[in-house]
């Protein structure tokens, strides 16, 4: 008999698994706290993602989706005088050209009902109360739902509750010391922001300031994602509620002001704090870490979606490729599993760490094209973070560009507004 699986969340990363293992006539059992669809963050995807899509059986589900194609990114300075455009179909993979744009709360119902339809037990709306590691392995999870409390047990648990990291925190899991500094990005949806033109209307635009960043997210049906990343010190040295911050943002942000003109706020002002971490390994004998609940590192190249849905495959395949009679999932499998994604996290974080800096975002804006390191630059901000070497050796030449600029600049930072109070 195939051993069950409890899934901690419904988001892209739980249902991912929860499609798979279903699909495979595994009994997996989806624990989601909020009823579909809700809002969420996370709304710009990569064209790695549509590698997953295909894998799940969903690529024709997501483009009959109505969600708007996103053909690339596009950086901006505070006063508007410089733009660089990168196009994924300017990349090096040319697998590689498009990704969606996406409502996470249409997108996550989507892809939650897909796993419902392939056979997975949906439990929702249910908080979870508590889950126990049972002697001689495997996992109970008790948990409310209509006013009951009912109890689960499976052999293996996959955690896909976000920032809830439930598992991780239950277990008491070492974290991995980031270097980075808190930050918290405030955020709303609105209606009537005009778009860029032609094939550039899907593309996500970002403008860098002095501590922080803005991000602009088309997505179909007229509403834009805007949101303000601050560093948390500049944010205490504010005042005034979330809300009132934001809207002095774009206020003080001329040109933003201007495309605003005719626009309107639909729905809240929402907020997330302090949210780069990760742990240290993502797996054990009989559990997984995926996506949000094992990590993240910073939103400004839109790597969440991707690396939850491809962590919640790859966890299913680690269950599915092992034998019921085994006693739980290999050690060697377990590095592998978070080897493999430590490894893509690792190149997020060095375009990080590139953007934040002043010397690395003045290469950003200045791109120059020798040995074609434009183009590979593309492919891993389309979200090949585990590049091939042809890739690999022109992202080090970018990498160490950023680095000596650190010390002799000789290119000079564009000017930076500073991050409103």
């Amino acid at each position: 008999m195939k051993p069950e699986t409890i899934i901690l969340g419904g988001g892209p990363a739980g249902s991912s698994a929860a499609i798979l293992l279903a699909q495979a006539g595994y009994p997996v059992t989806v624990i989601e706290k909020e009823t579909f669809p809700r809002f969420h963050i996370g709304e710009s995807l990569l064209p790695s993602a549509n590698r997953s899509f295909c894998r799940l059986g969903v690529l024709e589900d997501i483009q009959a989706g109505g969600f708007l194609e996103k053909r690339g990114a596009e950086f901006t300075t505070p006063t508007r005088d410089k733009e660089v455009i990168n196009q994924f179909s300017d990349g090096m993979r040319k697998d590689l050209t498009s990704a969606f744009q996406v409502e996470r709360a249409k997108f996550d119902h989507l892809l939650l009902e897909r796993a419902r339809g392939a056979g997975a037990a949906i439990e929702q709306p249910a908080r979870i109360h508590q889950v126990q590691s049972n002697e001689g392995g495997g996992w109970t999870v008790s948990y409310e739902k209509n006013g009951q409390s009912p109890q689960k047990t499976a052999r293996y648990l996959i955690d896909a509750s976000g920032r809830n990291r439930i598992l991780g925190k239950h277990l008491k899991l070492p974290d991995e010391s980031l270097p980075y500094p808190k930050r918290v990005a405030v955020f709303a949806h609105f209606r009537g922001f005009p778009r860029r033109p032609g094939e550039r209307a899907g593309n996500i635009e970002i403008t860098r300031l002095a501590d922080g960043w803005i991000w602009m997210i088309p997505m179909a049906g007229d509403r834009t994602s805007i949101g303000w990343v601050s560093g948390l010190q500049s944010w205490k040295e504010g005042s005034g509620s979330p809300e009132e911050r934001f809207e002095q943002t774009l206020a003080e942000t001329p040109w933003l002001q201007e495309r605003l003109a005719n626009a309107s706020r639909i729905g809240p002002v929402h907020m997330e704090s302090d949210y780069s971490y990760s742990y240290q390994n993502f797996a054990g004998a009989d559990y997984f870490l995926t996506g949000d609940a094992a990590c993240f590192i910073d939103p400004i190249f839109s790597s969440g979606v991707a690396f939850a849905l491809e962590s919640g495959i790859a966890a299913a395949d680690s269950i599915m490729n092992h034998s019921p009679q085994e006693k739980g999932i290999p050690l060697a499998a377990q590095k592998a599993y978070t080897r493999r994604f430590q490894k893509g996290l690792q190149t997020m974080r060095k375009l990080t760490d590139l953007f934040y800096s002043d010397a690395g975002y003045a290469i950003l804006m200045n791109p120059k094209n020798p040995f074609g390191i434009v183009p590979a630059f593309n492919s891993v901000v389309a979200g090949e973070v585990r590049p091939p070497f042809r890739i690999r050796w022109r992202l080090w030449i970018i990498l160490s560009l950023y680095r000596l600029n650190e010390r002799y600049h000789f290119v000079p930072t564009p000017p930076l507004s500073p991050s409103p109070q």
